[in-house]
């Protein structure tokens, strides 16, 4: 005899579910989103960025469940800029003996430039992400209907016969 299955209301669904796409609103005249407030305690140019990525076309792509990850893309890179800034501010320091050492900010700005390069390719804000998407720069976009025309021209001007040699 088979074993009874759980009533719906105690059965427990392991598997990964997929999130739900929830677009975010689009600005009234086309181009980009609504941005999200940014961080009070950002850089001026940080929230510059962050205002001049939501104008963009690319912006359309985010969804509720990867802003955090976005919000924090930019949180890192603040965060590389006031680094960057201590370091240029002061390139040397005092080492634990006296003997002068750089700056753990320059440290600091390396290893968050190794996170935001990561979270740019997966996010395909980088040159070489785009690239891996397909994407080409400066290069126009071709849809299937413009190569079929392109391919139907080609056809009617070219003599089938032309392309043979008689042996």
């Amino acid at each position: 005899m088979p074993a009874r299955k759980k009533p719906a209301d105690a059965r427990v669904d392991n598997r990964p579910q997929r999130a739900a796409l929830v677009a975010l609103p689009s600005r009234a005249g086309g181009g980009g989103s609504v941005a999200p407030t940014p961080s009070r305690s950002w850089l001026k140019t940080t929230k510059d960025a962050w205002a001049e990525f939501f104008a963009s076309d690319r912006a359309a792509v985010l969804d509720a469940v990867t802003l955090p990850a976005f919000r924090r893309l930019f949180e890192m890179r603040d965060m590389q800029r006031r680094a960057w800034a201590r370091y240029v501010k002061q390139p040397y320091v005092d080492g634990s003996q006296g003997q002068l050492v750089a700056n753990p900010a320059f440290d600091e700005a390396m290893k968050l430039e190794r996170a935001i390069v990561a979270l740019e390719d997966r996010y395909g804000i980088s040159l070489k992400a785009l690239a891996n998407l397909g994407v080409s720069v400066g290069q126009a976009v071709i849809t299937a209907a413009e190569l079929n025309r392109m391919a139907d021209a080609r056809d009617k001007d070219s003599d089938d016969d032309a392309d043979w040699i008689d042996a």
